[in-house]
C-alpha cells in the first residue's frame, strides 16, 4: 500500500472514530483519546499477506545507476585517448675556433696564390720562340735555387710546348708549405711541384713534369 492510500485510510478511521465518540458521548461515556488513535492505526493497517513498501534509504537513492560505469578512474579515461609525441632530439652545433679559421682561411689563400704562380710559370716556359737569354730571364726569377741549377742552359727551341689550354687546378695536398699543381696545356697537363718561399713569401716552381711520353 502507497503512504498516500495510508494517510487516507488513516484519515477514514480517524472519522469514524470521531463519530463513534460524538454517538458515544450522547450516551455520556467519555472515550480515551489514545484508545481512538489506536483505532484508527489498526484500521488503516494492511491486510495480512500483504506487502508493506520499504522506503529506500537516502544511501540507496544516492546510489548511482551504473556503479561500473561511474567508478572507472579519470586518468585511464585519459590515458585511452592521449597518444605519445616523441620529442625531437636537441641538435648541436659545432663551431671552430676563431684561430683555426684563421689558419684555414690562410691555407684556402695559399692554394689559390700557387695556381696563379703555377700559370705564371708555364706562360713563361712555353715560349720556344725566344732566345736562352730572354726565356731564362723570365722563368728564372720563378724558380728555387735547385731548379735554377736544373734548368739553367735548357734551349728554349726543344720546348714542346706552345699554349696553356685551360685554368691550373691545385690538387689536395696535407703539407702546409708545398702544392702540386696540374696545368692543362696543347700537349697535354703539366704537372708541377711548388714550395712556399717564407724570405719572399711566394710560391716557387721545384720541378715541371711533362705528360706522359713527352721529354
Amino acid at each position: 500500500m502507497t503512504p498516500h492510500r495510508v494517510r487516507a485510510a488513516l484519515f477514514a478511521a480517524g472519522a469514524s472514530v470521531a463519530v463513534s465518540t460524538g454517538l458515544l458521548a450522547g450516551c455520556g461515556t467519555a472515550p480515551d483519546p489514545g484508545q481512538a488513535w489506536a483505532t484508527a492505526a489498526v484500521a488503516a493497517a494492511p491486510a495480512t499477506g500483504q506487502d508493506t513498501p520499504t522506503p529506500a534509504s537516502s544511501d540507496q537513492a544516492a546510489a548511482p545507476a551504473n556503479p561500473a560505469r561511474t567508478s572507472r578512474p579519470a586518468t585511464a579515461a585519459r590515458a585511452a585517448t592521449t597518444t605519445a609525441v616523441p620529442r625531437p632530439s636537441p641538435t648541436v652545433t659545432r663551431s671552430l675556433p676563431s684561430n683555426q679559421i684563421s689558419i684555414d682561411g690562410q691555407q684556402v689563400a695559399r692554394t689559390t696564390a700557387a695556381a696563379a704562380a703555377a700559370t705564371r710559370f708555364m706562360q713563361a716556359f712555353a715560349r720556344p720562340d725566344l732566345s736562352k737569354e730572354a726565356w731564362w730571364a723570365r722563368i728564372g726569377p720563378l724558380l728555387t735555387a735547385s731548379a735554377q741549377q736544373n734548368m739553367f742552359g735548357t734551349d728554349p727551341a726543344r720546348v714542346p710546348v706552345t699554349k696553356l689550354t685551360g685554368p691550373s687546378v691545385a690538387l689536395p695536398n696535407a703539407e702546409k708549405d708545398a702544392r702540386i699543381v696540374t696545368v692543362p696545356t696543347d700537349i697535354g697537363d703539366y704537372t708541377l711541384f711548388l714550395l712556399w718561399d717564407r724570405p719572399t713569401s711566394r710560391w716557387l716552381v721545384q720541378t715541371a713534369q711533362p705528360p706522359d711520353g713527352v721529354k
